[in-house]
């Protein structure tokens, strides 16, 4: 059986995107302290997310003063963030292009915390 090394990272997101149409609160704290907690990354994600790091970099000097500094990981091309109904709409059509069964992407989640470490 082979063995995976994970990396210990704290996680960067900061505060959370107010729910649609909510009117922002500012930074967001969490109040308990497993919303601050550390995780395992296997090698490979940190090397995919150390990339994406580069890529991003690449595109905050290019876009220069478009660029919107939100402290956010996935962003826009101009740094802001991503619009959630975006992401559903994308997540659907990989799915379909994949020929699986309907999931949600919140599904997701579970099943990569499962099987990643």
């Amino acid at each position: 059986m082979e063995t995976r090394v994970c990396h210990a990272v704290r996680p960067q997101a900061r505060r959370a995107l107010p729910a649609p149409r909510a009117a922002p609160r500012g930074d967001q704290h969490h109040e308990s302290k497993a919303g601050t907690r550390t995780i395992g990354l296997p090698d490979e994600l940190v090397t995919l997310l150390q990339q994406h790091h580069t890529e991003q970099n690449k595109e905050r000097a290019k876009t220069a003063e478009l660029w919107h500094e939100t402290g956010y990981v996935f962003t826009t091309p101009t740094g802001q963030p991503l619009n959630l109904r975006t992401d559903h709409r994308e997540w659907k059509l990989l799915i379909a292009r994949a020929g699986v069964a309907e999931r949600r992407l919140h599904d997701a989640r579970h099943i990569a915390a499962t099987v990643s470490c």
